[in-house]
């Protein structure tokens, strides 16, 4: 099973994560807030795009307000690509999508204010219960 996650994947560029967050679907839980959004890819010549294939683009956000200084930043992208990366076949979509995927305001206030080591099972199960919850609520 590929686990890799490719650059192809990555969302890129201000526009993508501010219409994406502007009409998104919001999923959240004690730890996460995933943001879901239909995503139209565009096509040039060098695009391989079939119109039956699913496209999933992929986002992390981690807000500069409430961790000031880029290297714990850039540290909680890497844990939130990490989950994402190892969970990665846990998630399906129908039709092409863009999946944002944040830490919860409350949990980024204690890991600034506390310093606190991050706990990876801790954050891997709330993640998967997340995913869980997602489709259920969007089989019924």
């Amino acid at each position: 099973m590929d686990n890799r996650l490719s650059k192809s994947e990555i969302l890129r560029g201000h526009r993508s994560y501010s219409s994406a967050l502007s009409d998104s679907r919001v999923y959240k839980s004690d730890f996460f807030k995933i943001y879901i959004s239909d995503h139209k890819p565009t096509v040039t010549r060098n695009t391989k795009f079939s119109p039956l294939s699913n496209i999933v683009k992929v986002g992390f956000i981690v807000s500069k307000k409430l961790i000031r200084t880029s290297v714990n930043r850039n540290y909680l992208k890497r844990v939130i690509k990490e989950i994402y990366r190892t969970n990665k076949s846990a998630i399906s979509f129908t039709g092409s999508k863009i999946v944002l995927i944040s830490f919860n305001e409350s949990f980024l206030y204690q890991f600034s204010k506390f310093r606190q080591k991050v706990n990876f099972q801790l954050l891997n199960s709330d993640y998967l219960n997340l995913l869980n919850r997602m489709r259920e609520s969007t089989t019924t």
